[in-house]
């Protein structure tokens, strides 16, 4: 019965790190084709958007820093929102 319990256990933690490589495959590529799409925004959207996401600065830290105005800043994010929803999600 101790073995049958820890085969069926052995079993499930298998399936379970396959899934979860599975999954970490599925969301690297996920990762490299929004890169890519990121890489062809147009280079003012594309400092925006990455100012916002990666450096997690407010719209008003970014018209700040770039000197452009908050309306400018919430074009480009909508912008590059708009064209970054095309990538297909994991």
């Amino acid at each position: 019965m101790a073995r049958s319990k820890h085969e069926k256990e052995s079993f499930f933690f298998t399936n379970t790190t396959e899934s979860d490589v599975a999954s970490l495959y599925e969301l690297k590529e996920f990762k490299s084709e929004l890169d890519s799409k990121i890489k062809t925004l147009p280079p003012k959207c594309q400092e925006v958007f990455l100012l916002s996401r990666t450096e997690q600065l407010s719209y008003k830290e970014i018209a700040l820093k770039l000197n452009i105005s908050v309306n400018t800043v919430d074009q480009h994010i909508q912008k590059a929102l708009r064209i970054l929803r095309s990538v297909s999600t994991p």
